[in-house]
């Protein structure tokens, strides 16, 4: 397909790199690509996409794991169904026949990351979380009926 489009002479397929030479490798990309494939009971990490998207990437992803969760098509990046190699193919020609997409999703995916997914994000998501624990129990009263030996009830209410 790359070949077939024209795209082969674009691309670069490096194989595993050094952590060393990630900032060299992302620094000449003009497209970030996370093709991953359907593994059924399997879990990744999809960190290599926020390290994209967070440098500022427009992002081309196969719809696996998390990453719908985070990539919205259209809209943060562009996703494709798993081993649908003319998806992927058809993907990477928008990106390429358009710089204002690459722009577009680009920004838009680097503030995706910025406003929920950096550590001062994922501490206010867990302190807001807890406020509305904490509130919730104060706001509810559970009521327990207590029968005494001569009959009657009382209430308790717990906070």
């Amino acid at each position: 397909e790359m070949q077939d489009r024209g795209l082969a002479e674009a691309s670069h397929f490096t194989g595993a790199v050094s952590p060393d030479k990630v900032p060299y490798w992302m620094s000449s990309m003009q497209v970030a690509v996370a093709p991953y494939p359907y593994l059924e009971n399997f879990y990744f990490s999809p960190l290599k996409v926020y390290e994209y998207m967070s440098a500022g990437l427009p992002v081309v992803a196969s719809k696996v794991g998390d990453i719908p969760g985070f990539v919205q098509h259209n809209s943060s990046g562009l996703l494709y169904q798993p081993g649908d190699a003319r998806g992927l193919a058809n993907s990477l020609m928008r990106m390429h026949d358009s710089p204002q997409l690459r722009s577009r999703l680009g920004q838009a995916g680097r503030r995706a990351i910025l406003n929920n997914q950096t550590w001062d994000a994922t501490i206010g998501k867990i302190f807001d979380l807890a406020d509305t624990v904490d509130n919730y129990r104060m706001r509810t009263q559970i009521q327990t009926q207590i029968r005494k030996p001569n009959g009657a009830t009382q209430a308790i209410y717990v906070a």
